[in-house]
């Protein structure tokens, strides 16, 4: 009578995530690193969510004293990992949101995507694409609520002035996502970016 191998591990990334020999995995919610949130009060923040079928949530953060007909530029901020670990939910990642947004004075915009091996490249990449179309219709035409401060970006007063030069515009997004892909074809990716059709 023949008995299965027991899975060995394979390879493991951090403490976070370890893949087996069967293919399975084990995946970590929490970072290996304790780190204490630095949340003062100073910078308003929520979740929401982008992605409703992959249950993919964005976090925005806002200076909390800042006037609500003041035009606030937009920062995309994507979590490091690899494309495989990480949360906009981690300590590191928001203490860092927390010293942009005063920093800049800016709204940061920090999405999650879902992570490889489970998900193989370009799913990351299409998540990124899909929260930078939630941003263009929420926040620049409908504008979104944040608690105890009205609006993050007052629609009336905005300018795409106050936005890198074809910052939010269709063809730069694909430009940029198309050389990530080509980039990252290697690492689980398909690399048949030249044909690939994105869902515009």
């Amino acid at each position: 009578m023949s008995h299965s191998a027991t899975p060995y591990e394979v390879d493991e990334c951090r403490g976070v995530l370890r893949v087996y020999s069967d293919g399975s995995i084990w995946r970590s919610t929490e970072p290996s690193f304790k780190v204490p949130v630095h949340d003062d009060g100073s910078v308003l923040w929520k979740d929401i969510i982008f992605d409703p079928v992959n249950n993919l949530h964005l976090r925005l953060y806002k200076p909390a004293f800042s006037s609500s007909s003041t035009k606030l530029p937009i920062f995309y901020y994507i979590h490091g990992g690899g494309f495989c670990i990480g949360s906009r939910t981690w300590p590191n990642c928001q203490n860092y949101c927390f010293k942009l947004c005063l920093d800049l004075q800016a709204v940061i915009v920090s999405p999650d995507y879902r992570l490889a091996p489970e998900n193989r490249l370009p799913a990351a990449i299409e998540d990124g694409f899909l929260a930078v179309k939630w941003l263009q219709g929420n926040i620049l035409q409908e504008s979104v609520e944040i608690p105890a401060d009205g609006a993050i970006v007052d629609t009336e007063e905005y300018s795409e002035s106050c936005l890198p030069p074809n910052y939010m515009k269709e063809i730069y997004c694909r430009k940029v996502l198309r050389c990530l892909l080509m980039k990252q074809a290697k690492c689980g990716g398909s690399d048949d970016v030249p044909n690939r059709k994105w869902p515009l």
